[in-house]
Parts: structure tokens; sequence; C-alpha cells
């Protein structure tokens, strides 16, 4: 019994290209998908469309695939710091609304404080009332901040509404009367004709 040998074909030509004989549209079309707006490299494309790496380097330079290349990269990078400043710019609006929600609830409850102080019929602990007012005003304030609220302008915003709003003043308790000045009385003036120059 004699053995069969099998006689493998040789192997394929990459067929050459120049002028006599251009590439293909369908495999330009492929070349400039896979390096342009996929961004591979000409070693990782060849296999795919049956060039070599240096052939495929040739037409992107030839067709002016670089330089839409260097574009779509630029592209591509400005859109995802653009999303993630968008994602940042979300968190910290998060965060500036958390803020404000709790300060405006611990506000509330300060001002319930410097009520019950104010309430109280044994007598007013001005000391108390001092600090509690004070607290109310700094809850009241940072509220505000975090509302963008106070701010001068859309870029010193943190909700970016950039309101304009005036200071905010809260006064606790009872302000003293000034007493009235003495009403002074006025000395008697003559009138006199004015004098002419000479």
């Amino acid at each position: 019994m004699v053995a069969e040998t099998q006689i493998s074909p040789p192997p394929a030509k990459k067929p050459v290209y120049g002028p006599a004989n251009p590439i293909p549209l369908a495999v330009c079309l492929a070349v400039r998908s896979f390096y342009v707006i996929q961004g591979l490299k000409p070693s990782q494309i060849a296999p795919m469309v049956g060039l070599s790496p240096a052939q495929i380097t040739q037409l992107a330079i030839r067709k002016g695939w670089s330089s839409e290349r260097v574009a779509k990269r630029k592209e591509r990078s400005r859109k995802a710091e653009q999303a993630q400043d968008t994602r940042a710019k979300a968190e910290v609006s998060q965060i500036h609304e958390a803020i404000a929600m709790r300060t405006e609830e611990l506000a509330v409850k300060t001002a319930d404080r410097c009520a019950d102080i104010l309430g109280n019929v044994a007598g007013i602990d001005d000391k108390a009332l001092q600090m509690s007012s004070g607290a109310l005003r700094n809850f009241v304030q940072v509220a505000r901040m975090s509302r963008g609220m106070d701010s001068r302008g859309p870029q010193n915003s943190p909700g970016g509404n950039g309101a304009q709003a005036g200071a905010t003043l809260i006064f606790v308790g009872a302000l003293e009367r000034a007493s009235k000045p003495e009403a002074k009385q006025a000395d008697a003036v003559i009138d006199m004709p004015p004098t002419l120059p000479a």
C-alpha cells in the first residue's frame, strides 16, 4: 500500500497594487474604517484586508487619513473629558443639594430653639439666645451659598443659576431702644442784605 501524499497549494501571493492595478474601493473603505474610525494600527489591519502594513501606511498618507485619524482621536478625547466633566458636575450638584437640605433643616430646628429661649417665662438666657441666633445665621448662609443664591455671577454659583440676592440678616431678640436726642433750641438768625462789592 502506497501512502498518498498531499501536495499543498502554494501560498496565495498578495496582489501587487500600483498605478496599473489600484486597490479596490471596497478594500480602501474597509482600511479607512479600521484606520480612521476604529483607530487600529496598520499591523492590525493588514491581515484583515490582505494588504501589508506598509501598503496601509502608504494608502493612509496618500489619502490624507492620518490627519483625519488625529482629529478623530482628539474628538474622542474631548467627548470623554466632556462626559467626565458632566458626571463630576452632577455629583457636585448632588452634594450641594444635600448640604442645602441638611442646613435648612438645622436652621429650622435652631429657629425653634430661639423661639423656646424667647418664650421662657423665667427669663431670657441672653448668652444662649446669642449663640443660637449666630448658629441660625450660619446655617441660613450655608444653605443659601449651597443653592447659589448669594453668588456674584454664574461662574461662582454651585447650582449654576447665578441668581443674585442681597445679604440675609436675621435679628432674634429685642433690640435696645435708642433714646431720642433732646431737641435743641435754635438761635435766632438775623437776615442781612447781601453786600455788594465797591
